[in-house]
């Protein structure tokens, strides 16, 4: 489960890729045509837990984006999976469980 903020972040990381000649081009549209598809991740509309999110950016010094997934994981008791440790121990200090990768 994620916001919906995510398909925009994975979309412009696989362009990053493709621009960079890391991936081909048919590559990159199946990869965002499988995050598309029914079931595959289950997207929460980022409006749902903004007001949460600016809260707790505005307390920890980070961003809206970073914490709108803080926001969704504390609202569905959920665990933070990320590689971004000052993420990591903003969730830490809201009370989200975290997986750091």
């Amino acid at each position: 489960m994620t916001v919906d903020l995510a398909l925009k972040e994975a979309a412009n990381a696989l362009l990053k890729k493709y621009r960079r000649g890391e991936a081909a081009r048919e590559v990159v549209l199946e990869v965002v045509r499988d995050l598309l598809r029914a079931g595959a991740v289950v997207m929460v509309r980022q409006e749902e837990v903004l007001e949460e999110a600016l809260l707790m950016a505005m307390k920890h010094g980070i961003t809206v984006y970073d914490t709108l997934f803080i926001a969704l994981a504390k609202a569905r008791s959920l665990d933070l999976v990320t590689s971004d440790v000052k993420q990591a121990e903003a969730a830490e200090k809201a009370g989200v469980r975290v997986v750091l990768v």
